[in-house]
């Protein structure tokens, strides 16, 4: 196709014209680096045809270095892993990059695997300006997950990239998808299952970056389905989790810290605080463990918790650790002490319209929290702000007096009219 072919394109000779007033190339030239640009992109990099075995037994560490290199000296290449090939790396892979590069699609279907107990079996790093507009799909790892992390001070480095339908099976040496100074970023439909004895790594971990400057935010977390682990998900600043089902993890399904604006919809966490011991006075009172726990500002919307046995010592739904603005929208709980637990001084609105039991305690908030709480599902009607007990005094409406303003009286009436509809007072 020729320039002036194109859509909306200008003349050779334009096009031409152009060029030669700054000396750049000619339009042959130009035509010619745009369709060495598209091959790469259209003719993808076979990790078998680069000389990897695929058998998941022998060592493709030094084909997949090779082809690793030339996928990221291709410009913005596809590399391929086969559906039904392993490849065997058993020491993991870690790639440095130094260089500014966008786009890039790893794909295939296929598996990457590793020893047991190590790290990561694909650890990408970031040094300078990062890697954008990346993306990993379909992809599997066998006894160590993925990493994208960057060491640049200035900023996150690894921005704009996608996870689809990444999946991690008996990750032990490190989380199973671990995300460090990243943003602008979706993980969609991942499936980790961590080792069933891991107690330090969390199934997804977004974690507040180490380098100084750096930042995490605008992360995307979309139907997550997690096994074991410390945490089902970890995440902090920035962070939105929608759906998805968190079974079995050590301590909390989902924890989100110093969040700056996050958002928990619809998730669902399940068997969590599997074995930690007893504590005196378990049975008695409320205790700060929850499927979901937040400290920061956090929307939690349909959140839905349960336990299957005795065994699992989730109290709580929703903890709030001190978190200034906590939003609690519908959800439900079976077999918990309580729905929301709240420490510190945690404020937010609850609305629980839809789940008629859901305070099963009148002792739910503690140590200066206050909520304001409206719906059938409030333990008190009309609904009442709690803090600590639920707050408030029957005000009556002003009567009497040797002075009567009507005009004042109506006024205040009003006020407090108000006032009790909203719930501040009874």
């Amino acid at each position: 196709m020729s320039w002036a072919e194109s859509p909306g394109g200008s003349s050779d000779a334009e096009v031409a014209s152009y060029i030669a007033a700054d000396g750049s190339e000619t339009v042959a030239a130009l035509d010619a680096k745009g369709k060495a640009w598209a091959t790469l992109i259209s003719e993808p990099i076979n990790v078998i045809a680069e000389g990897c075995v695929g058998d998941g037994v022998t060592d493709d560490t030094q084909a997949f270095t090779a082809a690793w290199n030339k996928f990221l000296n291709s410009g913005p290449g596809r590399l391929v892993i086969p559906a039904g090939r392993t490849i065997n790396i058993p020491n993991g892979f870690v790639s440095t990059i130094e260089t500014s590069r966008a786009g890039g699609i790893i794909e295939g279907g296929g598996r990457l695997r590793t020893d047991p107990g190590v790290a990561y079996a694909l650890d990408i790093q970031a040094t300078t300006v990062g890697w954008r507009q990346f993306a990993i799909r379909d992809i599997r790892f066998i006894n160590a997950g993925l990493r994208l992390k960057s060491f640049n001070a200035s900023g996150g480095t690894i921005p704009q990239f996608d996870l689809d339908g990444v999946s991690v099976v008996n990750a032990t040496g490190g989380h199973g998808i671990a995300l460090d100074g990243v943003f602008e970023c979706r993980i969609k439909s991942p499936n980790v299952q961590m080792g069933t004895a891991v107690t330090d790594y969390d199934a997804i971990w977004c974690g507040t970056p180490t380098s100084p400057g750096a930042v995490l935010s605008s992360v995307d977390i979309i139907a997550p389905n997690t096994r074991y682990g410390r945490r089902g998900i970890y995440a902090s600043i920035d962070t939105n989790i929608y759906g998805g089902t968190m079974l079995y993890a050590q301590a909390e399904g989902i924890a989100v810290f110093d969040a700056l604006s996050a958002l928990i919809q619809g998730s669902h966490v399940e068997n969590c605080w599997q074995s930690v011991p007893p504590e005196v006075g378990q049975n008695s009172v409320p205790q700060g463990r929850g499927a979901v726990r937040v400290v920061g500002t956090c929307t939690v919307i349909g959140v839905y918790a349960t336990q299957g046995t005795d065994s699992y010592r989730m109290s709580n739904a929703v903890v709030a650790f001190g978190s200034p603005r906590c939003h609690i929208i519908g959800g439900a709980s079976t077999r918990l002490r309580t729905y929301l637990y709240a420490w510190g001084p945690a404020t937010g609105i609850i609305v629980a319209d839809a789940v008629p039991s859901y305070f099963l305690e009148p002792n739910w908030v503690t140590s200066g929290g206050r909520f304001f709480a409206r719906g059938s599902g409030s333990v008190s009607t009309p609904p009442m702000v709690f803090s600590g007990g639920w707050a408030g005094t029957a005000i009556a409406n002003p009567s009497g007096g040797d002075t009567i303003d009507v005009e004042a009286r109506a006024a205040v009436e009003a006020v407090l009219s108000r006032m009790r509809t909203l719930g501040f007072i009874p």
